[in-house]
C-alpha cells in the first residue's frame, strides 16, 4: 500500500523531514519498502553521531535547567525574605539549600495539588510569579517549618491521615 503526502502534511513536519520527503518523494510514493529500507539505512549509517549529540546535549541541558531553577527560586525567596538577604524568618538561617517557602497559614497540600500539578518547587515558584508574588507566604529553615507544622498539628502523612 503506498501513501501519498500532500503539501499540507509536509509542512507540518520539521524541516529536515520535509527535505528528506521532497528529495526522495518518488521512492516514497512508489514503493514503501524501500523507502523503509532507505530510512533505516540513514539512521545506521549516523547512528553513532546522533548518540554522542545526545549524549552531550543532555548533560549541557541538566546545567541549565540547574541554573535556570536556582535563579527562579533566589527571585522568589527575594520576594518572601525579611530584608535584603534571604533568610529564615524565625533562626535567620541564610544557606539557601536548606530554606523552603512555608504557607503562613497552612494548605500547602492542597495549593500544590490544585495549582503545581501535585509537585512543589520550580513549579511552585513559576505559580508565585505569575500571580505577582501573592501574601500569605514565608521563607523558612526545613527544621522551623517542621516545628510550625508540628505545633499547628499540620503535618500530613501519605494516606491523608493527620499525625
Amino acid at each position: 500500500m503506498t501513501r501519498k503526502f500532500t503539501d499540507e502534511e509536509i509542512k507540518k513536519l520539521p524541516i529536515r523531514q520535509q527535505k528528506w520527503i521532497m528529495r526522495n518523494r518518488k521512492i516514497l510514493e512508489a514503493d514503501r519498502e524501500k523507502a523503509n529500507k532507505l530510512s533505516r539505512e540513514q539512521y545506521y549509517k549516523h547512528v553513532d553521531k546522533r548518540r554522542q549529540y545526545e549524549k552531550s546535549r543532555s548533560k549541557q541541558k541538566v546545567k541549565e535547567n540547574l541554573i535556570r531553577r536556582r535563579k527562579r527560586k533566589e527571585i522568589c525567596f527575594s520576594h518572601y525574605s525579611i530584608g535584603e538577604k534571604i533568610r529564615c524568618a524565625i533562626c535567620g538561617i541564610n544557606d539557601i539549600d536548606v530554606l523552603t517557602l512555608d504557607h503562613i497559614n497552612g494548605g500547602g497540600y492542597k495549593e500544590r495539588k490544585n495549582f503545581c500539578k501535585g509537585r512543589g518547587g520550580d513549579r511552585m515558584y513559576s505559580f508565585l510569579k505569575k500571580n505577582n508574588y501573592p501574601s500569605g507566604y514565608r521563607i523558612l529553615c526545613f527544621n522551623c517549618n517542621f516545628k510550625e507544622a508540628l505545633k499547628n498539628n499540620l503535618l500530613v502523612t501519605n494516606k491523608g491521615k493527620r499525625v
